[in-house]
């Protein structure tokens, strides 16, 4: 009996263990563009792996406490298709903005999606 539940319990098991195994297929290093509310490209230096990741703006806005630091990422979804993740900029500096990003691929290095305002944005595997 206790053997028979083993084995079943490790058929349930498997598929959740190699689930978990797989590697989100964004995992690596873009670059995101978009235009800020006055029409100037924006950037950031965007590293994933696996349910986090890094995100930096680049470049320098005087007085903006924002810019050329690394936030903490959180990927909420990844599949072939989709990347969503949020940025948690908060957690590191008072005063910086979270955001969310909803991206879908577009090409073979290239993901083009909106931020939660509804900002476009594209991303650019390096």
């Amino acid at each position: 009996m206790c053997r028979k539940l083993a084995v079943a319990i490790g058929f349930v098991l498997i598929p959740l263990i190699s689930g978990a195994q797989e590697a989100n297929p964004y995992n690596g290093q873009w670059v995101a563009r978009w235009k800020n509310p006055m029409g100037a490209t924006v950037e950031a230096r965007v590293v994933i792996k696996d349910a986090g990741g890094t995100w930096r703006l680049l470049g320098a806005n005087r007085g903006d406490n924002c810019f050329e630091r690394d936030f903490p990422l959180v990927v909420g979804r990844a599949t072939e298709a989709e990347l969503a993740f949020s940025v948690r900029a908060s957690q590191v500096v008072q005063g910086c903005s979270d955001s969310g990003v909803r991206a879908a691929r577009s090409g073979e290095k290239r993901l083009d999606g909106k931020f939660r305002d509804g900002t476009a944005v594209t991303f650019e595997r390096q």
